[in-house]
């Protein structure tokens, strides 16, 4: 709701800064010729392609909103088809689901060119199709551990995700994390 507020607030923005430059133009006599001339014709063509871009981005953006909740996505579950291993943007991952609990846990690594090697775990609770988690990484070269939130949907009967991760205590931020189901290994194996 929070990035739909922000987005309103551009777009009120970029209108009133358009209009400010729509001022009737005076004719050589005095009296207002038109209120749109020729050389102001590209500013408010400009004005409306940002206002449009403005409001498709920003709808995308909120619509998806990278911090989702069950009610925003339907009543889809996937409670017991994530315990596995993935293949995701961040190398491979496993979750693994408590039995008849909503609580997640992951496991990945990655290389890092500055950071080396990286191991990663996170920890969340699964609400329908939309897993809210907190993460936390360390490394191999002695530098401090790195922890956040974040938020995952899935989708396409639960076998793929995306979603965002931030930094501390945001959920978003620092970046996006998208994965694809390997194998589902029943609960309890």
């Amino acid at each position: 709701m929070h990035q739909a507020g922000k987005t309103w607030n551009i777009v009120v923005e970029k209108i009133r800064l358009t209009a400010s430059h729509l001022q009737p133009a005076k004719s050589t006599e005095g009296s207002p010729r038109s209120w749109l001339t020729l050389p102001q014709l590209p500013l408010f063509i400009a004005g409306g392609i940002t206002l449009l871009v403005t409001i498709v981005f920003g709808s995308a953006l909120t619509n998806q909103g990278f911090i989702f909740s069950s009610s925003e996505i339907g009543d889809r579950n996937c409670q017991t088809k994530l315990n596995g291993k993935w293949q995701t943007n961040w190398g491979n991952m496993s979750f693994q689901e408590e039995g008849g609990s909503a609580k997640v846990k992951g496991k990945y690594e990655y290389q890092n060119l500055d950071r080396g090697k990286v191991k990663g775990e996170i920890t969340g609770t699964l609400n329908a199709d939309v897993l809210n988690f907190d993460w936390q990484e360390t490394t191999g070269k002695n530098q401090a551990k790195q922890q956040g939130k974040g938020s995952l949907l899935f989708r396409n009967n639960c076998k793929d995700f995306f979603g965002s991760y931030g930094l501390n205590n945001n959920d978003t931020g620092l970046g996006n994390w998208r994965g694809t189901v390997l194998q589902v290994t029943p609960i309890g194996k």
